[in-house]
């Protein structure tokens, strides 16, 4: 019985030896962590930005969207950005009938963007873009780092009107 045991013991450390590791699977297109933006602010006014956003490879799937300064500056990591920023869409996509993944799906890009207009932006106020690489065969992950572009809005423009008001009074 001694003998049968040391023997399957043997067996098994030289079949577990002659194993080779699993090789690590190649990051497929848009998981490469070197990833970089270039991103250009054509027009700022008082409710609207416009811009382009260039991406260091045509095949890199990305997300692109406009938070308030003081929300993203609260955050000391990018996955907790993106993490409270999915949370929010999930509840969003949720309202349309659809999962965070589909959403996604649908509002991500690859290649580049040009003359892209974001509006309902507030007046005088302090915005970052975000644009950040995801990997859509993990749910969606953080890919990289995120890249901010802050920006401020215009003032509204102000009008200078005159108005001359004629009164008549009748039956009195």
């Amino acid at each position: 019985m001694k003998k049968l045991n040391w023997l399957l013991s043997a067996f098994a450390l030289l079949a577990f030896a002659a194993c080779e590791p699993t090789p690590e699977p190649e990051p497929g297109p848009g998981t490469s962590t070197d990833v970089a933006f270039e991103i250009e602010l054509n027009e700022v006014a008082a409710t609207y930005v416009n811009f382009d956003v260039t991406p260091s490879s045509e095949d890199i799937e990305y997300y692109v969207d406009i938070y308030d300064k003081i929300f993203v500056d609260a955050f000391s990591k990018d996955e907790h950005i993106v993490g409270t920023l999915y949370d929010e869409l999930s509840a969003y996509a949720g309202t349309k009938g659809k999962t965070l993944n589909e959403y996604l799906a649908e509002n991500t890009f690859t290649g580049t963007m040009t003359d892209v207009e974001f509006t309902g932006l507030a007046p005088e106020s302090e915005y970052y873009l975000l644009v950040f690489a995801v990997d859509a065969a993990n749910d969606y992950a953080l890919v990289g780092s995120i890249e901010k572009q802050a920006f401020t809005t215009s003032a509204m423009p102000t009008l200078e009107v005159e108005f001359d008001v004629t009164t008549e009074v009748y039956y009195n």
